[in-house]
């Protein structure tokens, strides 16, 4: 009789244990009875360790390298935003040495910070050119080619002329840059890279492009190549230039006297500081020429050369006064009042602060 009671007790307790185990998946379907598990051995427990450990580190690796991988995407798009300073052409750089300003990881983020979030070319929205040069140094007994980067902020739109000048020149080239294959092109921000540009979203800031193909240099005649190295975007200060021309040929002036038939004798002669007479007597013994000979010719050979410097010189501040006379007011102050800036990057090796200087050129003066 126990027995008879027990049956149906097990047998109610078994279909609880059927209700509690089944469940209904997304058809409808009914699951039947979990099959009893059989305990791990030891050895199979120690198997199950090893594997979960293998995944706990694999995971982990697996974590650190999507990280890393992630962190360098982000220095990726901080190096391309400033391989953007590359884009500026360094004018007056000789071609030969020009890859050599890439030897070294640049930092010009300072730059692009300016261009673009400061007061001055940003926020009052001027018009602004940048345009590049290089200052090579020796530093730690190895030459290297520092790049400085120019920014001008004005009014007006950045010049379209190219002045050339060297020291072997004697007058001053204005040509236009399409000759040299240069213009200005859109300095585009780093989140802008990917907008269409267009008339409308035009940017003020503009960059200085040279788009000369290197394989035509050997092509050239060597005095076209030698204009890229004494090339400047032309610009001048109505209000100070006529005196910078004045002060410009002040000092002693190269002459060249031709002999009658034994060659020639080169000296300088500084109108305001030497005397005439003196200069004579030093050329005469210099060159082993009869002073009873020489000395009247000389003399008028240099006070000639005297004048015509002086004319040539009248020439040049006429000339300029006339260009100054064509300028309206606005541009005669938007000239007047341009403001220069001079960036040198910010690496910290090499270590470039005792070679900062705040000069930037004949026609822009000091930043």
């Amino acid at each position: 009789e126990e027995e008879e009671k027990t049956t149906p007790t097990e047998t109610k307790e078994e279909e609880e244990e059927v209700e509690v185990y089944k469940k209904k998946t997304s058809t409808g379907s009914r699951k039947g009875i979990r099959k009893a598990v059989a305990p791990l051995s030891s050895e199979e427990k120690k198997e199950k360790e090893i594997k979960a450990r293998k995944e706990s580190v694999e995971a982990r690796k697996k974590r650190k390298v999507e990280k890393t991988v992630k962190k360098k995407h982000s220095v990726v798009e901080i190096e391309n935003l400033w391989q953007g300073w590359k884009e500026v052409f360094l004018v007056g750089t000789e071609w030969n040495c020009y890859d050599l300003v890439y030897n070294v990881d640049w930092d010009f983020e300072h730059l692009h910070d300016f261009l673009f979030y400061d007061e001055d070319s940003a926020t009052i929205r001027k018009q602004c050119f940048v345009f590049g040069c290089t200052e090579p140094q020796l530093i730690d007994n190895e030459m290297v080619y520092i790049p400085a980067l120019v920014a001008v902020v004005s009014d007006l739109a950045p010049p379209t002329t190219i002045g050339i000048k060297s020291v072997q020149m004697v007058n001053e080239e204005i040509v236009d840059m399409k000759k040299l294959k240069m213009s200005w092109v859109p300095f585009i921000p780093r989140e802008d890279k990917s907008q269409n540009i267009g008339q409308s979203n035009i940017p003020k800031v503009f960059a200085l492009h040279c788009n000369l193909r290197r394989n035509l240099l050997s092509k050239m005649k060597e005095e076209d190549v030698r204009k890229y190295e004494y090339c400047l975007p032309y610009c001048f200060r109505p209000n100070r230039v006529v005196e910078e021309i004045k002060k410009d040929n002040e000092g002693a002036i190269e002459l060249l006297y031709v002999l009658d038939k034994s060659g020639s004798v080169q000296f300088s002669f500084d109108p305001k500081e030497d005397d005439i007479d003196t200069i004579i007597e030093e050329v005469c013994e210099d060159n082993d020429l009869d002073a009873d000979v020489y000395s009247a010719k000389l003399k008028t050979f240099i006070k000639d050369e005297v004048k015509k410097h002086k004319e040539t010189v009248q020439k040049k501040v006429e000339a300029k006064e006339e260009e100054i006379s064509k300028l309206s007011e606005e541009q005669r102050k938007s000239l007047n009042e341009m403001k220069v800036y001079k960036f040198y990057p910010k690496n910290t090796k090499p270590d470039l602060s005792s070679f900062k200087v705040a000069y930037v050129n004949r026609y822009y003066g000091k930043a």
